[in-house]
């Protein structure tokens, strides 16, 4: 005896499908109601004979337009279709069910992907027709994308900051060989004959561009504030263009305009230098297939200026300008340029930081970018920069006009506190070329008990910051109980954050940064006696 569906469905809780006229208006309600798309199809020649609701908003298309037509009607291709056919087919035949993720379109043509399971009616016969229910997996996909992005996002930013903390150690390393190279340089160039200062002078070069890539180093990694001093941007421009070239390639042309009239900046050239390798890097993949890449040189006065940075600004500004005649910024990603880790390269191609650093750094210049989609296709990008108030060039090694005489130390007396050798030997050196007496120390408690016993106490103490057994920072303080009146001078050639882990601020110490020159020593010290008070 059979037992009516009825009673089975319901049970104890009452007569459900009394509320229906005919068992197949009860299904079709079940039908419409579940939110997974269901399909009844015909074996035979693959025909839909029925669908529900789901389905309809799925497939964004009509029962009328669904139903009768073939499944080939929600694949994006034939081979799709085809697929799918006969991988269930050979489960049904087994009298199982297929379950699997298979690729959908929409009307519109926007491809999916969804899980589908193909069940037949009758297990015993399967071609007596089948049930296909897909669910749509394209968020939970979306999720998953976005969680991998953001997983990689993270490695990146891991991998930035191992960076940072390695350039910031080759850095402190490279600065402690440049620095004995360029003292004793500076002090043996004034008893040279010509033969021997020239060379002495190719030896100078060498290291000043030494110390320059320490500065790019750090400048990657972040970790120092722009060190601003009045530059030429012509000739910076002139100085940066093997590096530019060598990023263009022999695909781009590459053109330098200039113009006669000096054109002056307060700006870290490293920095600026890394900003402008941004904004040519993507001028160089935007005309990837054969392009010319016009940097430049100008001046203009402006009203509200800039797109990004520091916008709103009146007056005459100079212009560091990169246009190219490539594929352009379509409008829709133009707010998102600046953005950290967008990028519409190729993963592998770019991290998506380049013109976010770019823009940090001219913020860092109080400056402004404004971008143009020029006529005809191309770009131009042109960071404003405020004009310097002065036209003179900096020193290349900072020292002053007038550099201190060589007795200007005379009857003064220098404790130099530095964990390494020859960076010890060659800074007492120096200061005694300037006539400075001069007691070394090798760390901080030999410093301490020097300072104990020195007669006369020192008249300024020059440390390195990050020392073994005490840091620079804890000898300062502990001398402010031992001798309060003498100054301190700190010197570092380790990156900002390195010298943020020893519980220093720099922007509120006056370090003098390693490789430094005799006179810039020479300097700090006496500015620092000067004062009679320590440099915080």
């Amino acid at each position: 005896m059979s037992v009516p569906i009825r009673n089975r469905s319901v049970g104890h809780s009452g007569m459900l499908l009394d509320n229906f006229q005919e068992p197949g208006a009860f299904f079709e309600a079940v039908l419409g109601a579940m939110g997974d798309a269901v399909f009844v199809v015909r074996p035979s020649d693959r025909r839909i004979m029925m669908c529900n609701g789901s389905a309809e908003r799925l497939f964004e298309r009509t029962q009328d337009e669904l139903v009768g037509s073939t499944t080939e009607l929600l694949y994006p291709t034939e081979a799709d279709f085809r697929l799918l056919a006969e991988v269930s087919e050979a489960e049904l035949r087994k009298g199982h069910a297929y379950q699997g993720v298979f690729t959908f379109s929409r009307s519109g043509g926007e491809i999916f992907e969804a899980e589908v399971t193909i069940s037949a009616i009758r297990p015993d016969d399967w071609e007596a027709g089948v049930v296909s229910v897909l669910r749509d997996i394209s968020r939970e996909r979306r999720v998953e994308a976005e969680r991998a992005r953001m997983a990689e996002r993270r490695i990146a930013l891991e991998r930035l900051a191992s960076l940072g903390e390695l350039a910031g150690g080759v850095a402190h390393d490279i600065n402690n060989l440049l620095l004995p190279i360029m003292v004793n340089v500076e002090l043996a160039l004034p008893d040279a004959d010509d033969h021997l200062a020239g060379l002495l002078e190719e030896v100078k070069e060498a290291a000043l561009r030494g110390r320059g890539l320490t500065r790019k180093l750090l400048a990657f990694a972040r970790q120092q504030p722009a060190e601003r001093s009045a530059m030429e941007l012509g000739d910076f421009l002139r100085a940066t263009e093997p590096v530019l070239r060598a990023i263009t390639g022999r695909r781009s042309t590459l053109e330098l305009s200039v113009g006669d009239e000096p054109v002056m900046v307060e700006a870290d050239p490293a920095l600026l230098e890394q900003m402008l390798v941004a904004l040519v890097s993507n001028a160089r993949d935007a005309t990837e297939d054969g392009g010319r890449i016009v940097v430049s040189v100008t001046t203009r006065d402006v009203e509200d200026a800039g797109d990004y940075g520091r916008t709103g600004a009146t007056g005459h500004f100079a212009y560091l300008e990169v246009e190219d005649d490539g594929t352009g910024i379509p409008q829709e990603i133009r707010h998102r340029i600046f953005e950290p880790f967008f990028t519409t390269k190729e993963e592998k191609r770019s991290t998506g930081l380049g013109l976010s650093s770019a823009l940090g750094i001219v913020e860092q210049h109080d400056g402004h970018i404004e971008i143009q989609n020029r006529a005809g296709g191309g770009t131009r990008v042109s960071v404003g920069l405020p004009l310097a108030r002065s036209g003179n060039r900096s020193d290349d090694l900072g020292g002053s006009p007038q550099p201190p005489s060589t007795d200007a130390g005379s009857g003064r007396t220098v404790l130099v506190v530095e964990d390494d050798d020859a960076v010890r030997r060659v800074t007492a050196r120096a200061l005694k070329s300037f006539g400075y007496a001069v007691q070394e120390a090798a760390d901080g408690p030999a410093a301490l008990h020097a300072a104990e016993t020195m007669d006369p106490t020192p008249d300024v103490v020059v440390t390195d910051v990050v020392m073994p057994a005490m840091s620079g920072l804890e000898l300062r303080d502990r001398l402010r109980h031992e001798l309060p009146e003498v100054p301190v001078v700190f010197v570092s050639g380790y990156s900002w954050s390195a010298l943020e882990e020893e519980g220093i601020d720099p922007g509120s110490v006056a370090i003098l940064p390693k490789p430094f020159s005799p006179t810039q020593l020479a300097e700090a010290v006496a500015s620092a006696i000067a004062r009679g008070s320590q440099i915080s």
